[in-house]
């Protein structure tokens, strides 16, 4: 279902500095499970994301918004989790 190439794609999709963001933070496991266990509410997250973006700035919060919000992104979002 999810193809191994996703995972060499240069860094720029909102997905890759998600992941990238998460593991600086050292959050990676923690974001991992709960991504998978919110499942069913990604939707509801993504419009959240969008409604405190102009409160808490663009940069993060809007690429979360954006993989929550796609179900590609955040299957990659998952493989970048557990396999960086």
């Amino acid at each position: 279902m999810r193809e191994s190439s996703k995972m060499h794609e240069p860094q720029t999709s909102a997905s890759a500095r998600v992941a990238a963001h998460l593991h600086r933070m050292g959050l990676a496991p923690w974001a991992a499970a709960l991504l998978e266990a919110l499942e069913p509410l990604a939707l509801v997250g993504a419009q959240v994301g969008y409604l405190l973006e102009p409160v808490f700035g663009g940069g993060p919060l809007r690429d979360l918004a954006t993989v929550l919000e796609d179900p590609e992104q955040r299957a990659d979002l998952s493989d970048r989790l557990h396999h960086d």
